[in-house]
């Protein structure tokens, strides 16, 4: 059965991405963007080759994927099991041969990319539902494992972001992309240094054509970008949503320009309900894929391939004179404003249930507090009794009490709480953590962002 955490973190994120794209609508931001119906603009989207099922139960939350010569890597998202904290490397078959641990705790690991010659992952660190991370972070490992990854902080130049894209240029900086109604890159400002804080700089923000792939969040699921990757050569780029993917040719190196000015070839993924990962196959040809399936107990996440569209996405029409453009919200069908609503609806049903279940608690535990009987003594009548304190009763001696405040757990450098997700609900019997059930007394929690250094992220 999914866990209540579980449920919860998919909540925020699809709160998140309501929220966001309700904001982008008021603001007119999507206003002209062009429609695409599918890969090479065909009315029907062609279903993926099934490659092979992960028989793993530690494998149903995954957001990135890499394709090797050997195999595949992959990596879950932010989970709250230990066990799905690793870096899995799959043979061809989609056997798990290895699981390598993080040399300390990751936070939200979000997405994988190789290096230009291949020889090295990075995992990018560095997804955020509840925006209060300005500092995330990168691991490095051998991609054929071997060693444990290594960690490389970068800190935001403008406040917390939701990052699940990473690409690796030509040149081996690497660049993140953010998850919202307005894709925004970020690029390291310089190289990577153990021990030390790289910052991060904004160099652009994309759009990705609207289409009309068939996805559970609708139009939602459409425009966030939830994953990227690498072509083996690196002329090419794919960024993919819950929906589709969009390849850019990168043909001069420039990653920036070719996300901001170029235009994509859209591939829909139509069996990817909740994509986060993809990957460009060893030779180039293919897309290889998954989708998480924590959402649907009992069911193994599946890599498909899909064959790259060939047709570019259709042009973005000319400027509307001043006072003529749309908002968004006019511009959804019914079945984006039913998805849109079930979405928000389906949040808040969640935030209900959790309510209920801390009241019923509250409730039993003062049910359960004994009841200390007062002392018999004479009837009240009037103010009688030497010192006696405002409504004691005649003949009880005065007493006061009083009460020990509950340690709070400390803030970091940079006002982070040290749990991880937001959230996450439990705690052992007496106590619970950042996001727990309502109704028990919080507990401190061991700083998740201490990692094997000594330093923080």
């Amino acid at each position: 059965m999914r866990s209540v955490p579980h449920l919860i973190t998919t909540g925020a994120r699809v709160a998140v991405a309501v929220a966001a794209t309700l904001v982008a609508a008021a603001a007119g931001s999507f206003a002209g963007a062009p429609a695409v119906a599918g890969a090479g603009l065909a009315a029907v989207a062609e279903a993926g080759t099934k490659l092979c099922a992960i028989n793993d139960e530690r494998t149903v939350e995954l957001s990135g994927l890499v394709a090797t010569a050997s195999g595949y890597v992959a990596v879950n998202d932010g989970s709250d099991l230990e066990e799905r904290k690793r870096v899995f490397l799959l043979d061809r078959k989609c056997k798990v041969i290895d699981a390598v641990p993080f040399a300390s705790e990751p936070r939200d690991p979000e997405d994988l990319a190789l290096s230009p010659d291949g020889k090295t992952l990075w995992i990018a660190d560095t997804g955020d539902n509840t925006a209060d991370r300005d500092r995330v972070a990168l691991w490095r490992m051998p991609v054929t494992g071997g060693k444990r990854p290594e960690i490389f902080r970068l800190r935001y130049p403008d406040g917390a972001r939701d990052a699940e894209a990473l690409l690796i240029a030509k040149d081996g900086t690497p660049h993140l992309i953010t998850k919202g109604a307005k894709a925004l890159i970020y690029r390291a400002a310089g190289p990577l240094v153990k021990g030390q804080e790289t910052p991060l700089v904004q160099v652009g923000q994309l759009d990705l054509p609207r289409t009309n792939t068939s996805n559970p969040l609708g139009m939602i699921g459409r425009i966030t970008v939830t994953g990227a990757a690498s072509a083996p050569d690196g002329n090419r780029v794919a960024l993919r949503s819950y929906a589709d993917a969009f390849e850019f040719d990168v043909p001069d190196g420039d990653l920036v320009k070719a996300l901001t000015t170029g235009r994509p070839r859209v591939t829909p993924l139509p069996d990817e309900p909740w994509g986060e990962a993809i990957s460009y196959s060893p030779d180039g040809a293919r897309f290889v894929t998954v989708s998480e399936t924590a959402q649907s107990p009992g069911v193994d996440p599946v890599l498909r391939a899909y064959d790259q569209a060939t047709v570019l996405a259709t042009a973005p029409p000319a400027a509307k004179p001043a006072g003529d453009e749309r908002s968004i919200l006019s511009t959804l069908s019914l079945s984006d404003l039913t998805t849109l609503v079930s979405a928000v609806g389906g949040v808040g049903l969640v935030l209900v249930a959790l309510g209920v279940v801390g009241i019923v608690r509250s409730r039993r535990a003062a049910a359960a507090e004994p009841t200390v009987p007062r002392p018999a003594g004479p009837a009240r009548a009037g103010r009688s009794g030497a010192g006696r304190k405002k409504g004691q009763a005649s003949g009880t001696p005065a007493t006061r009490a009083t009460s020990t405040p509950s340690p709070v757990p400390p803030e970091d450098a940079a006002g982070v709480w040290p749990s991880g997700k937001a959230g996450a609900t439990g705690g052992s019997a007496g106590g619970r953590t950042r996001g727990g059930v309502y109704g028990k007394p919080m507990t401190a929690k061991p700083d998740r962002d201490v990692t094997a250094d000594g330093g923080r992220r």
